[in-house]
């Protein structure tokens, strides 16, 4: 009678630990395949750590955490998004403060990222590192004005670039734009057209060079498309239901093609154009 209980015991005892180990091993592989998944996204250490790390030697530490961003933002494609990008730069520009190349490539990049809030933090610590840079403050104006929509401290950077070295020409006009209260929908598609205008004289790349005056001509094409819709309802009392009305109506003959291979969308409510979409089978 002793054995045939031991034996259930025994039985139940490796049950149990089969089924242990059963949700052991699913959690693992779950854990195994989403770091299949996210290999590519590099493991950043605290600033501490690094600090600690470094032996003093901070700017080594930002040279080398740069050398990394370069090969992590390499792997992909430019419409990609980045999700260590942010917090990589970030790193290297707390680490280094001086170091400026980071703070113009994130000031750039990350609101393209979806990553606008690392921007403005990192165009901020570029203010208080004394950079003294009007390129640096020309670019954080920008964000503001375009991607935040706070014309007040767009302003206040425009007017700050324009007396800094290195300041774009255009930084004293924006000043006045972004305070401009005349449909400043408008005014911000001109706004970012100098923008990609200014990053594309700042590039010695030709493929760069290219790529940024392609937004900037994306940019004045959806500020003309807007100011025709926006004559449209002067004239009609509505926003056109679509480009079709604005051919109908002779303000364009067809609708023109994005330089940037982008879907272009007209708001019949607000005459908008949005263009978050590439055309189908275009290549980025």
């Amino acid at each position: 009678m002793l054995f045939p209980l031991l034996a259930l015991v025994l039985v139940a005892a490796c049950a149990g630990i089969q089924a242990e180990y059963d949700s052991s091993s699913t959690g693992f592989h779950t854990q195994e395949k989403q770091s299949v998944l996210d290999f590519s996204e590099p493991l950043i250490p605290s600033v501490q750590a690094l600090k600690f790390i470094s032996l003093g030697d901070d700017s080594l530490m930002a040279d080398m955490l740069w050398l990394q961003t370069i090969q992590y933002f390499g792997q992909g494609n430019p419409y990609g998004t980045y999700r260590s990008l942010g917090p990589l730069t970030d790193t290297i520009t707390a680490l280094d403060p001086k170091f400026e190349y980071p703070y113009e490539f994130a000031l750039i990049s990350l609101p393209f990222m979806h990553q606008t809030d690392y921007a403005i933090k990192i165009g901020e610590r570029a203010q208080t590192a004394g950079l003294n840079n009007g390129r640096l403050t020309f670019y954080l104006a920008s964000d503001y004005q375009i991607n935040v929509k706070d014309y007040k401290k767009a302003a206040h950077y425009y007017e700050k670039a324009a007396k800094q070295p290195e300041a774009p020409p255009a930084a004293a006009r924006l000043a006045a734009v972004s305070l401009s209260s005349i449909n400043q929908q408008l005014n911000d598609r001109l706004v970012a057209a100098d923008f990609w205008q200014t990053v594309a004289d700042q590039t010695s790349d030709p493929d760069q060079k290219t790529w940024y005056l392609n937004w900037r001509d994306h940019m004045l094409l959806v500020y003309a498309l807007e100011k025709d819709a926006s004559d449209y309802k002067q004239k009609y009392g509505a926003y056109p239901s679509s480009f079709q009305d604005l051919i109908n109506r002779h303000y364009i003959s067809q609708l023109p093609v994005s330089p940037i291979q982008r879907q272009l969308v007209l708001d019949p409510h607000t005459g908008k154009v949005s263009f978050d979409r590439l055309v189908p089978g275009a290549q980025p």
